[in-house]
């Protein structure tokens, strides 16, 4: 069978002939330092006759490319340089750009967008000036999936002419795993003729699964769907890939776009690592077919022995590989004790006391990753930490006496109070307590803690009751609130 190789074998193919290179990159592909640089820096090429140009694409790139397409099962396939991002941002501008020739307009597009979205959607539907009408994820409003029945209440109660629709956008999975049924959600859209963007960052996995449970938008054919190779896949980080379901006028948008939100000199380097990581996925079909498996048995497992924590369920389908915990609504501890119940205390107590470092440290919640990479030693150190973890939590509720660490002081120390949140401002006086936000006021820029980087509050909105406990609960935790 033959599997993607083609980038790799034109930079082998090109770094093996003796060229003297007077063009770019500075470091002329010599030795100047140690160790991997020698080997990264021999294949960090530029576009130079031999080595082809990832915005026109005509050769080893190209044919790359569209195995890569093959690989997955779409209709065009894009390497990403500049993460997710870059594809989600193209996608906007590319749905926007069909939907002004179609309609022969240079109106503003209006998009449906799943209100969990992440920021880098909203900063693309700034861009083109988009107006946007948000459908409302079911049960938890940052982690929960898209249903079809709020899809079709917002079509039939907020939609009056779908033809000023240039595409709904949706997030699935979610940060904490949360899969939105997206055939359903799809040939919903395509009865109204807009097209389907999937943030599907976390889930490049999902279609060498094959597990019907884990759906893929690529599986579902939506019209343009955006995977993070990094974070699930043996990629380095900032590598992605955007899928392109459809007519070639839709894959020539998405070019167009790439180029505009893309570097003009894309690494080499990633491009191969890109390359190799969904080759890599091809070859190891099996191991990810049985991956679901290996950590749905993983989690009944870690389930059935904690006694504090729980694994949170969220409604719809599950992607088995992310752990999302948090203790048990019944469990209480004593006040000097009570930060651990936070997500970012426990993510310290984790840290500092096992070694494992969590993905998301949340106000309530901590939400650990793991991959087709981790190995039955790695699961077992994880349960062990993790049952740790809730014996230190039953302890602290049992005893009612533990120490805080310097973190949990320094995260009680910023918690604010209940009318509004404050920062403390320093000047040549006393030091004065000046209020940054109040219910009704509108602010100026997204509002949001990262990860996930889904706005609590964004851009033109106000403030409202349960945005503003929102963000006391994350302050409260510890968490850097970004935007104020």
């Amino acid at each position: 069978m033959k599997y993607l190789n083609e980038i790799k074998r034109m930079l082998e193919e090109y770094t093996g002939r003796e060229l003297s290179a007077w063009h770019m990159p500075g470091h002329k592909r010599k030795p100047v330092f140690p160790g991997f640089w020698e080997e990264m820096f021999r294949y960090d090429v530029t576009e130079v006759p031999g080595t082809d140009d990832l915005h026109h694409a005509s050769g080893a790139i190209r044919r790359s490319q569209e195995e890569a397409a093959g690989v997955y099962g779409a209709d065009f396939s894009h390497y990403l340089v500049g993460g997710s991002t870059a594809g989600i941002l193209a996608s906007i501008g590319a749905a926007t750009k069909l939907w002004r020739e179609k309609r022969k307009t240079r109106k503003a597009p209006t998009f449906l967008v799943a209100s969990n979205c992440h920021k880098s959607v909203w900063n693309g539907l700034r861009l083109v000036g988009a107006k946007t009408i948000p459908v409302t994820p079911a049960e938890d409003p940052v982690y929960g999936p898209v249903l079809s029945d709020e899809l079709l209440r917002v079509l039939s109660e907020k939609i009056e002419d779908s033809d000023q629709v240039a595409g709904c956008i949706l997030t699935s999975p979610t940060y904490a795993g949360v899969i939105s049924p997206l055939g359903e959600l799809h040939a919903v859209l395509e009865v109204y003729g807009i097209p389907m963007i999937v943030d599907e960052a976390h889930g490049a996995h999902l279609p060498f699964c094959k597990d019907p449970a884990l759906e893929s938008g690529v599986s579902c054919s939506a019209e343009y769907v955006v995977q993070s190779l990094h974070k699930t896949l043996p990629a380095l980080t900032q590598t992605a890939i955007l899928h392109v379901n459809g007519e070639k006028e839709a894959d020539e948008a998405v070019t167009e776009q790439l180029a505009v939100f893309e570097s003009s000199s894309p690494s080499y380097i990633l491009m191969l690592s890109a390359e190799q990581a969904v080759a890599w996925a091809d070859r190891h079909r099996e191991e990810l077919m049985a991956y679901p498996d290996r950590m749905r048995e993983f989690r009944e497992e870690l389930s059935k022995e904690l006694k504090h924590l729980e694994l949170v369920k969220h409604p719809g389908s599950q992607d088995p590989s992310r752990l999302m915990l948090q203790v048990g609504r019944g469990t209480e501890v004593s006040e000097e004790s009570r930060l651990l119940l936070t997500g970012t205390g426990m993510a310290a107590w984790l840290e500092r006391e096992t070694g494992v470092v969590a993905e998301l440290a949340g106000s309530r919640e901590v939400i650990l990753l793991s991959s087709v990479c981790d190995e039955e030693e790695d699961l077992r150190q994880l349960k062990d930490a993790l049952l740790r973890l809730d014996e230190e939590i039953g302890g602290a509720e049992e005893t009612k006496e533990s120490e805080k660490s310097e973190e949990f002081e320094e995260a009680e120390d910023t918690s604010a109070s209940e009318d509004d949140i404050t920062e403390v401002l320093t000047g040549p006086g006393p030091a004065v307590q000046a209020p940054l936000l109040r219910v009704g006021d509108f602010v100026q820029r997204d509002i949001y803690v990262y990860p996930p980087g889904v706005p609590i509050l964004r851009s033109g909105e106000r403030v409202t009751e349960s945005a503003l406990k929102r963000l006391e609960e994350e302050r409260a935790a510890g968490r850097r609130i970004y935007g104020l």
